[in-house]
């Protein structure tokens, strides 16, 4: 399975980048990103800043955004 539809890999990756000190990120709405990068929220307890790209069904990747807050 390739990198970037895994989970975990990206849940790790998110968690690895605010270690680093990278809090920001350009989040592309896909529903395994948006939920890899709500579990690194919450095991970091950090709050990332992120700008997000709504590629298709704008209404339904908002909604999908609303608990994480893009900025």
């Amino acid at each position: 399975m390739k990198f970037f539809y895994n989970e975990e890999n990206m849940k790790e990756l998110f968690i690895k980048s605010a270690e680093l000190g990278v809090k920001a990120v350009q989040l592309i709405a896909y529903e395994p990103l948006v939920r890899a990068l709500k579990k690194a929220e919450e095991e970091t307890g950090e709050d990332f800043f992120i700008a997000a790209t709504i590629p298709l069904k704008f209404e339904w990747c908002l909604s999908m955004l609303e608990d994480i807050h893009p900025k």
